[in-house]
């Protein structure tokens, strides 16, 4: 059987995802190890950590605002994302906003801008008048 790195890093991710103790990690080492794939090693560990960077990244909910905002904004932004208040936030000042915020959070834009409203309403004004 062909083993990838790729694929080993991925097994390894859902390994220390289910199971929060070290034994799965030292089971999944001894098995590279028996298989003869330890020259495998660090280019499983390099696809590993893109893995653990992406899904960190995927549940970040990331917003951009025209200032800086309060925590209670943000916790508030982050409930309306479908987020849980412990999911970590990563705001960042965007003067091209006029007002309102932009939010990002598992592969979907949450577009409360003033600049996104305003279009919405001249849109509904044009589509029924």
């Amino acid at each position: 059987m062909h083993y990838s790195a790729q694929k080993l890093a991925a097994t390894l991710y859902k390994l220390t995802q289910e199971a929060k103790n070290e034994t799965h990690v030292k089971d999944f080492l001894k098995f590279c190890h028996e298989k003869k794939l330890d020259y495998l090693l660090p280019s499983i560990l390099r696809y590993y950590k893109e893995i653990v960077a992406n899904n960190e990244a995927k549940n970040t909910v990331h917003i951009k605002a025209h200032h800086k905002l309060t925590d209670n904004i943000i916790s508030k932004i982050k409930t309306a994302v479908g987020a849980e208040k412990k999911t970590k936030a990563v705001v960042t000042e965007d003067k091209n906003l006029l007002g309102g915020f932009v939010a990002e959070y598992q592969n979907k834009v949450f577009n409360a801008s003033i600049k996104n409203q305003l279009e919405r309403l001249e849109n509904n004004l044009i589509n029924n008048s």
